[in-house]
């Protein structure tokens, strides 16, 4: 058991270095028009973040939109990150002027030393509606209508309530809501009331709810009342005014249209319209416009495959209620207004590959016995590469290095890559070898891959950049490979008990280039530095064409004796600008002294008693222990003779060595208590360690004596 806690320790010690962890808020939401950030807080076990070693990318729906890496670079002056707070771990990605399509799946991925981490977050996009009462005009005991608008408002649901006071109304109206220009939607709201004369002094209102409204928003008006002849008046000049006005507007599109006028005939419907590329995954929209619309007018979308139509039904469409929601295809909407002769439709929906290839969506008319349509084909559902893995390197011979890269499932199979290897930017075209393969939904794969001599990495700076072009994707996107160089710790120093008389040390550098490297151990104390002899280094070669390294030394046990001792390590390689170093004392030792409680039995006047105290799981074996009595505040080192033989103290050591190499010790100490001289007296045992900075003490706290009772 005690092995099993020792290794146990050991492998918590071992697993703690790897502690880069990635926090941040998983869902945010951002006001349109406004400066956002999207979390990523970096941790390390060390700070600050060593900004040599830090790698930072972030996606936005599987597309890289930023990257660092000793700078920032970015494909839209938008995206921005703070360099000088990622010392403290701010990765935060900011986003200047949110619009709605930078709605969405967001991914900060981070590689720090030799470990990555990815987060993926939420960003919800939208802005409250302003509400205003555009309508309060009423006459007294006859029907007038309230309306209430609220604009510029998104995601589009919404809710409008009227009340008279506390009394919600019916009667209301909710229209259909108008997207804008800018995609965010205006919605009008009525309610209809046969005002009173009580009305004059009551409060009405027009509540509305929305997401980006914490609470709900209320306007509070009260009724504007106008008489009745008033009314009439203004009813009639309004009547007057409005006659003149269609009188003058008739003349005016007459003369304008003359030439063009012709008899009205059955409605007709027009071309759809769509976006010039279907791809899989991001929305699109149909439109379709019918003119010369009647009344009677019934419009419907449909989805034709293999023949076969299917008339798409939504929610959008129709009020329905919950059992019918399992009928409809939420993964289509469908909006549709009428504005005079011409009715307007669209369907909205997300291409996917298997599932809209060669589709045909039908936009079909019917008024009474005449039908028309419009039809609108699927020829190609675009899908974007994906990364299958990272560009990997590897040897494939003496001196040549193979860079690979995958890219799957992407539609058409037309696809361009474009390799350059150089120092820093200025690279040069490199030619590669391509394969594609077709996968069983008709999508495409494809390998592309270069090899180069090795002999020119170690030039510094030296990187390898492979670009793909595809006409599922607006803007190329890329990948890049370099070699820093500079050694890399896994992890700190790796300690161990090497023999009963030796402490292991042992030093692993990765990631470096070219292989020579220069590692030196030192003792310092006192009396100065002196070097120390280390192990052979074992090194080895890495896939990715790096090297990594393992140096060793062993210290003998007893030098630890001297607390202010020193162990230091220092490594130099050619691409490191100032060697580094790491020190260790017996305070870094993992095995420090475990001590229990003091074991005390029942003490009796007059009676030999023996306290025992065990100490564990500590090496080396430089363990000092001290029995002390306490009473009236003054301490006394144990044993002490006295007069009295009774009285005499004996101390006792047994030190055990452990099967992991640690040891323990089970120190006693044996006296006969007297109640009147120890009653309410402590027995305190010390134990000091190099490994610890102060003692540390068990006390039995008061003792308590019994007397033995005369008969």
């Amino acid at each position: 058991m005690s092995a099993l806690k020792g290794s146990l320790c050991l492998l918590l010690l071992c697993l703690s270095v790897s502690s880069l962890e990635l926090t941040g808020q998983s869902t945010n939401a951002a006001r349109l028009g406004s400066d956002s950030r999207i979390p990523c807080l970096i941790t390390v076990d060390k700070p600050p973040v060593d900004l040599n070693h830090l790698t930072i990318f972030w996606h936005f729906l599987n597309k890289e939109i930023l990257s660092y890496n000793k700078a920032v670079r970015t494909n839209s002056s938008r995206y921005s990150l703070s360099t000088e707070q990622l010392l403290t771990g701010v990765a935060d990605l900011t986003i200047s002027n949110i619009r709605i399509s930078d709605g969405g799946r967001y991914k900060c991925s981070v590689i720090y030393n030799s470990e990555r981490r990815e987060k993926r977050l939420w960003l919800d996009v939208g802005d409250p509606p302003q509400v205003t009462i555009t309508d309060k005009t009423v006459v007294v005991n006859e029907v007038s209508v309230l309306r209430c608008s609220a604009t510029g408002f998104f995601p589009i649901d919404i809710e409008v309530k009227w009340f008279r006071g506390s009394e919600r109304l019916s009667d209301v109206i909710v229209d259909q809501p108008q997207k804008n220009p800018d995609r965010t939607y205006n919605v009008n709201s009525t309610v209809t009331i046969t005002p009173t004369e009580e009305d004059r002094e009551q409060n009405f209102s027009c509540r509305v709810r929305h997401f980006y409204l914490r609470d709900p928003l209320q306007v509070d008006f009260q009724l504007i009342y106008m008489d009745r002849s008033s009314a009439g008046i203004i009813a009639a000049c309004s009547v007057s005014v409005v006659i003149v006005l269609i009188i003058i507007i008739a003349g005016v599109l007459w003369w304008k249209l003359k030439p063009r006028m012709k008899v009205i005939g059955p409605f007709i419907v027009g071309d759809i319209t769509g976006p010039p590329k279907l791809i899989d995954g991001e929305e699109a929209v149909l439109y379709c416009t019918l003119d010369n619309a009647p009344e009677d007018l019934c419009v419907t979308w449909l989805m034709r495959r293999d023949g076969q139509d299917k008339e798409i039904q939504t929610s959008q469409m129709r009020e329905h209620s919950e059992e019918e929601e399992s009928l409809l295809d939420t993964s289509y909407v469908i909006r549709s207004q009428r504005l005079k002769c011409q009715y307007s439709s669209s369907l909205s929906f997300i291409p996917h590959m298997e599932r809209h290839r060669d589709v045909t969506f039908i936009c079909r008319g019917v008024s009474g016995k005449r039908t028309d349509e419009k039809t609108f084909h699927c020829w190609i559902i675009y899908v974007k590469p994906k990364l299958s893995k990272s560009l990997t390197r590897s040897r494939v011979g003496p001196g040549e290095i193979k860079y690979l890269l995958n890219l799957e499932n992407f539609n058409p199979k037309n696809i361009k890559t474009v390799w350059t290897c150089g120092v820093e930017t200025k690279g040069e075209v490199v030619s590669s070898t391509e394969s594609i393969s077709e996968n069983p939904d008709r999508t495409y794969n494809v390998s592309s891959e270069i090899i180069i001599p090795e002999d020119r990495h170690k030039d510094p700076g030296f990187r390898v950049r492979v670009t793909w072009y595809h006409e599922s994707i607006e803007e190329p996107e890329s990948r890049e490979l370099f070699i820093s160089g500079k050694p890399q710790m896994s992890a700190p120093i790796e300690i161990t008990i090497a023999d009963k008389s030796c402490v292991r040390f042992s030093l692993n550098l990765q990631k470096f280039y070219p292989e020579d490297i220069n590692i030196s151990w030192y003792r310092e104390d006192q009396s100065g530095k002196c070097g120390l002899s280390a192990v052979e280094p074992i090194s080895a070669r890495d896939d990715d064409l790096t090297y990594q390294v393992t140096s060793v030394v062993l210290i003998s046990k007893y030098l630890f004796r001297d607390p202010e001792m020193k162990i230091i390590v220092e490594w130099k390689h050619e691409r490191m600008e100032t060697p580094e170093t790491r020190s260790l004392s017996v305070r870094d030792l993992p095995w420090r002294p475990r001590i229990g409680s003091i074991s005390v039995p029942n003490l009796e006047d007059g009676k030999s008693a023996t306290l025992t105290c065990e100490i564990s799981g500590y090496f080396p074996d430089l363990l000092s222990v001290f029995w002390l009595s306490k009473k009236d505040g003054n301490m006394t080192d144990l044993p002490i003779k006295s007069s009295n033989a009774d009285v005499n103290y004996k101390v006792s050591n047994k030190e055990k060595k452990q099967t992991d190499n640690t040891y323990s010790c089970v120190s006693s100490v044996t006296f006969t208590p007297v109640v009147s001289l120890y009653q309410g007296s402590e027995i305190i045992c010390r134990v000091e360690h190099p490994s610890e900075e102060h003692p540390i003490e068990r006390s039995t706290g008061p003792l308590h004596i019994r007397e033995e009772k005369l008969s």
